[in-house]
């Protein structure tokens, strides 16, 4: 298949693409509705649970390790941190299932909706998450093209100058010190208050990246309708 003329009008060079309908470049549009719903209960309930675990370590935790050192566990209170322990593991499953998911979805979308000129693939948008270092700027760069060119006021040609949302960065940075912070409270795992403390600073800054995160999700998801929407009517 050749390439589209970039100066060609969008409905000439690419045919209007309905709700889960073959795209002209190998891609297809899926209103992403209920995935954003699933990614937005994974990073909210990861938050939620995280904070409920710190919590209780916090107010637990120097009563379990005096239990623990005299040879008398408090079975009880052990009990407690540990089921939230296991919903801050089953959430963060949720949310590294759920998030590349979307990525997915929502990269597949511009091939749909008539973009081209991309530089990351619906597989790089969800792989990249899992490739040490490179998971450090490769996610933040695949939503902003992701965000870019799913600008319903732009054609095919002229998405790469949308203009971005600061909250991409927003939730970047915050997830990024969240995971900091984080590991500080892993050295500190000998002190429990202090671990403890020092993890609820780092749930801050993640409930502060969940917000933006799903407030982005939802954006593009809207733009992407939008210009759905638009093609449609072209």
């Amino acid at each position: 298949m050749t390439a589209p003329n970039p100066y060609a009008a969008p409905q000439a060079a690419f045919s209007p693409q309905l709700p889960g309908a073959q795209g002209l470049l190998g891609g297809t549009y899926v209103p992403l509705g209920w995935r954003t719903a699933l990614a937005a209960v994974s990073v909210f309930g990861l938050t939620l649970t995280d904070g409920v675990m710190r919590a209780l370590q916090l107010s637990l935790g120097d009563k379990v390790a005096s239990s623990v050192r005299g040879g008398t566990p408090d079975l009880a209170s052990l009990a407690i941190i540990g089921v939230a322990g296991l919903g801050v593991l089953v959430m963060s499953v949720c949310s590294w299932v759920f998030i590349p998911m979307w990525f997915h979805r929502a990269s597949s979308n511009l091939r749909g909706l008539g973009r081209y000129g991309m530089a990351f693939s619906p597989g790089g948008c969800a792989g990249w998450f899992f490739v040490p270092i490179a998971n450090l700027w490769k996610p933040v760069q695949a939503m902003a093209e992701i965000w870019r060119a799913s600008d319903p006021e732009a054609d095919q040609a002229s998405w790469f100058a949308s203009s971005l949302s600061p909250l991409v960065g927003v939730w970047w940075a915050t997830y990024l010190l969240s995971g900091a912070v984080s590991s500080v409270a892993f050295f500190a795992k000998d002190d429990p208050s202090s671990g403890a403390t020092i993890g609820l600073v780092s749930n801050v800054f993640r409930a502060i990246a969940a917000v933006a995160l799903v407030v982005v999700m939802r954006g593009v998801s809207s733009r992407q309708e939008q210009a759905a929407a638009r093609l449609g009517a072209g």
